[in-house]
């Protein structure tokens, strides 16, 4: 099979048939979706060159507003933006708050608390970061419903080492870490360090989902990010999810939903075995305008 030219990482909001796919194409463009789960409709939103980190990137329980990471195409400290912490409505980038700052070790956010009402933005961690950065745009609309909280010292969880916002993200999304021992990981520099090993649950019907920080995740990207496997009530592996499988999770109806070769599968509530292609996002196109 053709190598897929496409990767989707795809959000979901913990209390809404909301998901928000975001299409990488290729290094640098990205393309935002938003998907009613319920329906299947699809609205097209904006495209972005630059880097979108997923990581650091989260979806209100609504789906009403995302929190995003991004670093435009320029590398120039002369550009208007280098880097940003941005609060929009999806499929849709255009800021209703911002925040700009000059390093990505820091940026993105997490919505948290019962109601999910409290925005926790990792902006203003690091001493620079706090000097640096600056509240360019503002909504009223959104600070009358979340509080955003900005400093180190109102968080409600210690800060992760690998990413804090990332592994909250999964618990707070019902991901269970069943991570054990330490394991050896890979870098680009033929580097190896040995860290602790990052494994995470989910129960689907009778079956466990199991998600694993891949060893040599430096090498794949932060959108493969993750190896994938399916296991029965016996622990025998079910081939449904295989090496090709780039992301996974359960809905709020109850059903598998898996990334592979660029194409979004769902599988029927009551029958993992039943599955049906959703969207082929290689198919996805930037306007001729785009650079």
């Amino acid at each position: 099979m053709k190598s897929p030219t496409t990767k989707p990482y795809i959000l979901l909001a913990k209390e809404a048939p909301i998901a928000i796919l975001i299409a990488k194409k290729g290094s640098k463009k990205y393309h935002i979706i938003k998907w009613n789960l319920e329906t299947d409709e699809f609205e097209y939103g904006s495209w972005f060159h630059g880097t979108i980190y997923n990581l650091k990137t989260d979806l209100s329980f609504d789906g009403k507003y995302m929190v995003y990471f991004a670093m435009g195409d320029g590398h120039s400290m002369r550009s208007n933006l280098y880097c940003w912490t941005a609060i929009c409505e999806p499929p849709f980038l255009k800021a209703k708050i911002l925040y700009d700052h000059l390093d990505t070790w820091h940026g993105g956010g997490i919505f948290w608390g019962d109601d999910g009402k409290q925005l926790f933005l990792e902006a203003f961690n690091h001493p620079l970061a706090r000097k640096q950065s600056e509240n360019k745009i503002t909504d009223d609309e959104f600070t009358k419903k979340y509080i955003i909280k900005t400093t180190v010292e109102e968080y409600p969880f210690p800060q992760w080492k690998f990413s804090w916002i990332f592994y909250y993200r999964l618990l707070r999304n019902g991901w269970k870490d069943v991570s054990t021992g330490q394991t050896k990981y890979d870098f680009l520099d033929n580097r190896s360090e040995t860290r602790d090993a990052l494994e995470f649950e989910k129960i689907i019907l009778n079956y466990k989902l199991r998600m694993k920080l891949k060893f040599d995740w430096i090498k794949h990207g932060m959108y493969h990010l993750c190896d994938y496997f399916l296991f029965d009530d016996k622990n025998n592996l079910i081939n449904i999810i295989d090496n090709t499988v780039i992301w996974a999770d359960v809905d709020v109806f109850g059903r598998l939903i898996f990334v592979k070769n660029g194409i979004v599968y769902r599988c029927e509530k009551d029958n993992l075995f039943n599955f049906s292609p959703i969207i082929d996002c290689n198919i996805l196109q930037p306007p001729t305008s785009q650079k």
